[in-house]
């Protein structure tokens, strides 16, 4: 084969300027070359694939790029940009995920046997309103419904202990709240159950929502 750097080939070279610095465009070139060919050869990965940063070669998406789906196991961590920005939009698939509180993962049990506690008078003395937790285990609250007739106050319990556990709650006669606790509102002591009492007699309704945990 001809030497590369003579005949026409050289020539060849010469007039595409493929091995030189990047320079103006003048007599004898047909362009100027942002970069060479040799040059920017050297940028390009050795082989295809994933790569660090350092081993890739740098690309820009187009302005009107569609948007991008993104893969990962593990934490994705994403910067929306400007403090007090408008919060993004997040939309979950049927499956079930597991929140960082383990939400999902609970095993609910409502009220006594399944079903909430009435009473007409449960100022005499405090009323069990939750079965007992998995053996070995505590209550934690995770909601509670509450209605009466009268104007009066709950207030819930640590079973044996009478540990207060949140109360007095006053309400209004003829009215209805939903408490849902976000402080890990969990008995003391394992094996407990959750009592309440009132403040007077009247028509009261009491439905807690608990689960156990060790």
């Amino acid at each position: 084969m001809a030497n590369k750097t003579g005949g026409l080939w050289g020539k060849l070279i010469k007039w595409l300027d493929i091995s030189s610095d990047p320079v103006a465009p003048g007599a004898g070139r047909l362009f100027a070359p942002v970069v060479s060919l040799w040059e920017a050869a050297t940028q390009l990965p050795a082989s295809l694939g994933q790569k660090t940063k350092a081993a890739s070669f740098p690309v820009t998406l187009a302005s009107d790029e569609d948007a991008l789906a993104v893969t990962a196991s593990g934490t994705v961590t994403a910067d929306q940009g400007a403090a007090g920005a408008t919060a993004w939009p997040v939309s979950l698939g049927s499956e079930q995920v597991e929140s960082l509180d383990a939400g999902p993962a609970w095993t609910t049990v409502r009220g006594v046997s399944g079903e909430p506690v009435t009473s007409a008078d449960m100022s005499g003395a405090a009323v069990a309103v939750t079965d007992a937790p998995t053996e070995g285990q505590s209550l934690v609250v995770d909601d509670l419904y509450l209605s009466t007739e009268a104007d009066l106050s709950f207030t819930l319990t640590e079973e044996t202990s009478g540990t207060v556990i949140l109360g007095p709650l006053y309400m209004a006669a003829n009215s209805a709240q939903q408490i849902t606790p976000r402080a890990r509102l969990k008995l003391d002591t394992a094996d407990k159950k959750l009592m309440c009492q009132t403040s007077a007699a009247g028509d009261v309704s009491v439905l807690a929502l608990v689960h156990s945990e060790a």
